[in-house]
C-alpha cells in the first residue's frame, strides 16, 4: 500500500482497487491494456473510484510586467517592452505587476524572488505578484519566477544568498528570464558651459569660465550656448534647463535642448539649471513665472547643485529703418500761366507683411509712410503687395535696433511727417506738408498741398511729361550694396544710385569703436578697400550721409 511514483514522468496516473481470484500473472498480463481488460476477467471487479496522482517538475518558466494592470498613474514610470522598467523614487507608490508562465507546473507554488543586478543575491522574496519597489533605495534589481514544492521557509531562508542556492534544491526551478527595475531618485547634478561646442564665429560671445559667459543682444546674431550635464544615478530620467532671471529668482523659460540662444531677449542676466524629473505636467512650463523652488519642491523633482550665469548685453544700436509707398500722380494739367496740376486718379490699396505676418492693410494715394518701430529688436523680413498693379510684390530686409510704437501715417494733411515726390532723373525731393516750400532742381519748383484734394499744384516753366506714372515705388534707405559678406580681404561697394558725389565710409567694430575710414565716390562702379588687417569677428559699415549699418562678418 505504499506507491512511490517520484521516478516516473510527469503526468497523471491514477489509482484503482483490484478485487480478484485466478487471474494468471496477477494483472501483469494486461499492463498496456485497458482497465476494462481487468474488470471483464472471471472474479475481478475494479474500484469504484480512483485516486489521481498528479506528477509535475517544478519549471520556473518565462515572467513578464503586466503593462495593462501596471499603468502608469503618477507618469513616474517607464517602461522597455514588458521585461524592462525604470521607476522614480519618491513618495508615490509606483506597484510593478507581473506575471508567469510555467506550462505543466501549475499545480506547484510559484513565487517571485527579486535579486541584486549587481551582487546577484537574494534581497527578498514575495508571495505577490503587485510589487512595488518605492521604498528601496536606487539601483536595479531583477524578478524572477519561482516554481518550488516543500522548501522550507518559501525561499526566505535563502535571502542574502546566490540565486543559484534556490535553484539547486530539490523540486526548485527559476525562470528562463528575469525582468529589470532600474530605481533611480531625482538628481539635478551638475550643468557646465560645453566650452568645445559652444563657437564664437560672430564675435559676440565671450565665456569666462565653465559657467559664465556675456553675449550681445540685439544685434541680429545668433549667440547659442551649448550647456551640458551630469547627474550620474539619474540618466535613464527626464532631463531638461530651466532659464531663471538672476535678479527675481523667477522660472523664465524651460527648454529640451542643450544649445540655448538668448540673442532675442533683452539686455540683463539669467541663469540656467539643470533639472531632473518624471511624470511633471507640462513638462516645467507650468510653472514659469514662478520660483526655482516650485520645481524642487515637486516629486521626483531636483535641482541641479549649481548654475550657468549669462550676462546679456546691449550691442551697439542699429537704425529702425522706413519703407515708403508712393501712388505717382496719374494726370497732369498745364494751365496759361505755366502752373502744372498734378493729381493721383486713384488709389491703390497694399498690404505689408513682416516675417509672414500681416501687418496693415491700407488704402491712400500718394504716399504712406509706415514705421516698424514696434517691432523687438531683430532682423525682420518686409513684403508689400499690391494687387491692383498686376499683383505687385517686393521683400526687402528691414533691421531694427530698439522697440517702440507703430505708426502709420494716413491723415497727410494734418500731418507735419515728410512726403517723397520723385520727379525725372530719379532724384527724391522732400516737402513738409504743414506749410509751402521751394526746390531747385533743374528749374524752380513750389509743391503745395491743395485744400480738401489729395493732389499738388506744380508750378514751373518745365511740362510734366515723363514725370508721372501709374506704379507703386518702394523704397528702402539702402542706396548701395557690399560684396563679398562675409569677407576675408577685399570688401567691395557698389552704389545703386550713382551721381559721384565724394563720400566717406566708416567701419566700426562690435562695440562701436572705429576701426577704420574710407573715401570714395559715389558711383556705379565697385570701391575696393583691403580690410585683412582687421581680426575676425562682426563689424559695421555706414556710409556719410545715410543712417543705415550694413553688418559685416569677416572671416
Amino acid at each position: 500500500d505504499t506507491i512511490d511514483l517520484n521516478g516516473v514522468a510527469p503526468g497523471t496516473c491514477e489509482i484503482w482497487g483490484w478485487s480478484y481470484r485466478g487471474v494468471e500473472g496477477n494483472g501483469l498480463n494486461q499492463v498496456g491494456l485497458p482497465l476494462s481488460s481487468l474488470d471483464d476477467l472471471d472474479c475481478s471487479d475494479i474500484s469504484d473510484n480512483q485516486i489521481t496522482i498528479i506528477r509535475e517538475a517544478a519549471t520556473g518558466g518565462s515572467v513578464a510586467i503586466d503593462l495593462v494592470a501596471t499603468g502608469n498613474p503618477n507618469g513616474t514610470t517607464s517602461f522597455n517592452g514588458d521585461t524592462e522598467a525604470v521607476i522614480c523614487i519618491d513618495s508615490l507608490a509606483d506597484p510593478i505587476v507581473v506575471t508567469h508562465s510555467n506550462p505543466g507546473a501549475e499545480n506547484l507554488s510559484y513565487r517571485y524572488v527579486i535579486t541584486d543586478a549587481a551582487t546577484g543575491l537574494i534581497l527578498n522574496v514575495i508571495n505577490s505578484n503587485s510589487i512595488d519597489l518605492n521604498g528601496v533605495a536606487p539601483g536595479t534589481c531583477e524578478i524572477w519566477g519561482w516554481s518550488y514544492r516543500g522548501v522550507e521557509g518559501n525561499g526566505l531562508n535563502q535571502v542574502g544568498q546566490p540565486l543559484s542556492s534556490l535553484d539547486d534544491l530539490d523540486c526548485s526551478d527559476i525562470s528562463d528570464n528575469q525582468i529589470t527595475i532600474i530605481r533611480e531618485a531625482a538628481i539635478g547634478g551638475t550643468v557646465a558651459i560645453d566650452t568645445v561646442s559652444t563657437t564664437d564665429a560672430s564675435g559676440t560671445t565671450t565665456v569666462t569660465d565653465a559657467t559664465t559667459a556675456t553675449i550681445i543682444v540685439g544685434d541680429a546674431i545668433a549667440n547659442p550656448i551649448v550647456v551640458t550635464h551630469s547627474n550620474p544615478g539619474a540618466e535613464n530620467l527626464s532631463y531638461r534647463y530651466v532659464i531663471t532671471d538672476a535678479a527675481t529668482g523667477l522660472i523664465l523659460n524651460v527648454v529640451n535642448t542643450d544649445t540655448i540662444d538668448l540673442n532675442g531677449v533683452a539686455a540683463g542676466t539669467c541663469e540656467i539649471w539643470g533639472w531632473s524629473y518624471r511624470g511633471v505636467e507640462g513638462n516645467g512650463l507650468n510653472q514659469v513665472g514662478e520660483p526655482l523652488s516650485s520645481l524642487d519642491d515637486l516629486d521626483c523633482s531636483d535641482i541641479s547643485d549649481n548654475q550657468i550665469t549669462v550676462i546679456r548685453e546691449q550691442g551697439p544700436a542699429l537704425p529702425v529703418q522706413n519703407f515708403i509707398v508712393r501712388a505717382i500722380g496719374e494726370s497732369c494739367e498745364t494751365s496759361n500761366d505755366g502752373s502744372i496740376s498734378i493729381s493721383a486718379s486713384e488709389e491703390f490699396s497694399y498690404t505689408a507683411t513682416i516675417n509672414g505676418l500681416s501687418l496693415t492693410n491700407v488704402s491712400q494715394a500718394f504716399t504712406n509712410e509706415i514705421s516698424f518701430d514696434s517691432l523687438e529688436a531683430g532682423e525682420y523680413s518686409v513684403c508689400i503687395t499690391v494687387a491692383e498693379i498686376n499683383d505687385f510684390e517686393q521683400c526687402f530686409s528691414l533691421v531694427v535696433s530698439e522697440p517702440q510704437n507703430l505708426e502709420v501715417i494716413e491723415n497727410f494733411e494734418n500731418s507735419a511727417k515728410e512726403l517723397n515726390l520723385q520727379l525725372t532723373g530719379g532724384e527724391l525731393y522732400e516737402i513738409n506738408l504743414n506749410g509751402e516750400i521751394t526746390f531747385t532742381a533743374e528749374s524752380e519748383i513750389t509743391l503745395q498741398l491743395s485744400e480738401g484734394e489729395n493732389n499738388f499744384t506744380v508750378k514751373t516753366d518745365k511740362d510734366c511729361q515723363g514725370l508721372f506714372s501709374s506704379k507703386i515705388i518702394i523704397e528702402a534707405e539702402d542706396t548701395f550694396n557690399v560684396v563679398p559678406n562675409p569677407v576675408q580681404d577685399n570688401l567691395n561697394l557698389i552704389f545703386t544710385n550713382s551721381n559721384n558725389e565724394l563720400v566717406s565710409v566708416t567701419l566700426y567694430d562690435i562695440s562701436g569703436k572705429r576701426v577704420g575710414t574710407f573715401t570714395t565716390t559715389r558711383n556705379n562702379e565697385e570701391a575696393s578697400f583691403n580690410v585683412s588687417g582687421l581680426s575676425a569677428g562682426i563689424y559695421f559699415l555706414n556710409v556719410e550721409g545715410t543712417s543705415t549699418n550694413v553688418k559685416i562678418l569677416k572671416k
